[in-house]
């Protein structure tokens, strides 16, 4: 029984001796950055973004408008007509795609992509 106690024991004490702020040492509030801001130039992560570029995009693009029926499916709801044509979450995929689209041309303007 004993063992059991240790540990909350041991985190109400730790938790106890934390430094409190002070006007000497007040709480930093974190920043965020932009994405925008920020350019990615190593070899790890650029060939990549490269890729999803040049490859994955214009895969979910066709995907999206001429292998599945999922934009079908907002014409057809603007429309106020048709039927929903498959799982009825396959509206994320297309969030997805305009999201990585628009990541992409952030920082890799491309006007043939920017029609899409």
């Amino acid at each position: 029984m004993k063992q059991y106690l240790l540990l909350p024991l041991a985190c109400i004490a730790l938790w106890g001796c934390q430094e409190q702020p002070t006007k000497e040492t007040p709480f930093k509030m974190i920043e965020q950055v932009d994405f925008s801001h920020v350019k990615i130039t190593d070899r790890f992560w650029s060939p990549r973004l490269k890729s999803h570029v040049t490859a994955t995009l214009p895969v979910c693009i066709d995907q999206i408008e001429n292998q599945t029926g999922r934009i079908r499916n907002f014409e057809n709801a603007a429309k106020g007509e048709g039927k929903h044509s498959g799982i009825f979450f396959d509206d994320s995929d297309v969030y997805k795609a305009l999201e990585g689209m628009a990541y992409s041309l952030i920082n890799n303007p491309n006007p043939e992509l920017e029609k899409s």
